[in-house]
């Protein structure tokens, strides 16, 4: 673990915020329920070198245990896609073929992917994403013989 050393009169507020800015922000949810048209778009803050990196968790709380209902809970991983500041990354619910687009009113480039689940996900009640950088978690390689 390494740690930063902070000076005594260093603002700490300012120091937070910088160590845990994440790249993206949330522009929206759209469609939730309607399966063919539902999608989530999120904004690139700064360049991003390769959506590898991330890992996008939806999650279901089982209301019974406060804990994750598993059977329904899902994973995105991405290919090596590059984002620059200000992109937009579209994610469909529903099976499709990645591509880039350009918005009709904005003229903003979208990196659009398609997740290939068999339902929607964004009206379930008790439910939640989380975007994931690799490599800020712990794990080991593979480890069978």
């Amino acid at each position: 673990m390494e740690f930063i050393p902070l000076e005594p009169d260093e603002n700490l507020e300012d120091l937070f915020n910088s160590v845990t800015r994440f790249p993206f922000t949330l522009e929206a949810f759209n469609c939730p329920g309607d399966f063919e048209n539902e999608n989530l778009v999120l904004k690139a803050t700064e360049n991003i070198s390769s959506l590898y990196d991330y890992i996008l968790t939806y999650i279901v709380e089982d209301m019974t245990t406060g804990l994750p209902d598993y059977a329904k809970c899902r994973f995105l991983t991405f290919d090596d896609i590059e984002l620059e500041k200000g992109d937009f990354l579209q994610i469909y619910t529903r099976a499709g073929e990645d591509t880039t687009a350009i918005g009709f009113d904005t003229s903003k480039i979208y990196k659009v992917v398609y997740w290939g689940l068999p339902r929607p996900i964004w009206n379930v009640p008790h439910s939640s994403f989380e975007l994931i950088k690799r490599g800020d978690s712990y794990s080991t390689g593979p480890s069978f013989s």
